[in-house]
């Protein structure tokens, strides 16, 4: 029946199990590390954190995903009527409460570790690559929420009378998701990644466009730096040309010390 476990039964509150909140963690947490190794592109001049606009990029990119998370929560909780945007879309089957737990589960994971690839740049994900470690980390992070939204290994709790007359709702279960239900998943966390580094790119325009904490007039200080920097290192020869520069008039300076010593003739008789 519904009432043989929890994850079939829908509470007041929506939660995921603790369990699920460790695995996003390390998942997380082993994807970030990865960064370490990613593909950057050096400033020749000393960098300086502008936090109020890290912390305004941030922020945005974490209410895009928090916001396609808490659409597709009633997308999901609404899919046994016929007529909800989940069913119209192309999906068959309605959800149990324990598979939507699973659908959120898998949503917020694949969430947290496309992030990743918005938040490196300032301009669309794409203009550059990450490196094979921060690829593969993400896809392997991608690949084991996947399998886990789909055959969960923890066991699911059983229905508790008297913690339910006693108003105590326990963590709700997953229950394992189908093929159309992880498609759909996988596709509308997608088009919000999309969505996501679009709303990123035209932030920053905005910043830059208004100022915002100097952050335009801090990068054309660099850029007027960095065009003097060049200028002067492009009237100074080379390294190899100053070495054989170098070289050419140590062996000159030879020659004429050379030129100057008197000559001292012993005769062995």
């Amino acid at each position: 029946s519904a009432r043989t476990q929890v994850g079939l039964a829908i509470p007041s509150t929506f939660n995921l199990p603790v369990v699920a909140l460790v695995v996003i963690v390390i998942l997380n947490d082993a994807t970030i590390i990865s960064i370490a190794y990613d593909h950057v592109v050096p400033s020749p001049l000393p960098e300086r954190w502008n936090l109020p606009a890290l912390f305004l990029v941030a922020g945005w990119i974490g209410l895009v995903a928090c916001g396609s998370s808490l659409l597709l929560l009633h997308w999901a909780l609404s899919s046994e009527d016929p007529g909800s945007p989940i069913r119209r879309m192309g999906v068959r089957e309605s959800l149990s409460y324990g598979q939507v737990v699973a659908m959120m589960y898998l949503k917020i994971s694949l969430s947290d570790w496309w992030t990743i690839f918005a938040a490196r740049t300032q301009s669309f994900f794409f203009t550059r690559a990450p490196s094979k470690i921060v690829f593969a980390a993400a896809s392997v992070a991608t690949l084991a929420s996947t399998g886990l939204a789909v055959k969960w290994p923890f066991p699911a709790e059983r229905y508790d009378e008297r913690a339910d007359l006693d108003a105590q709702e326990p963590d709700s279960q997953l229950i394992g998701l189908g093929l159309e239900h992880v498609l759909f998943t996988w596709a509308f966390t997608l088009v919000w990644f999309l969505i996501q580094d679009v709303c990123k790119v035209l932030l920053y325009k905005l910043l830059y466009t208004f100022d915002v904490s100097g952050i335009r007039t801090e990068a054309e200080a660099n850029a007027a730096r960095r065009a003097k920097n060049e200028a002067i290192l492009g009237k100074q020869p080379s390294k190899r040309g100053a070495r054989a520069g170098g070289a050419r008039r140590k062996a000159r300076r030879g020659e004429m010390q050379l030129a100057e010593m008197p000559l001292e003739v012993e005769l062995e008789v």
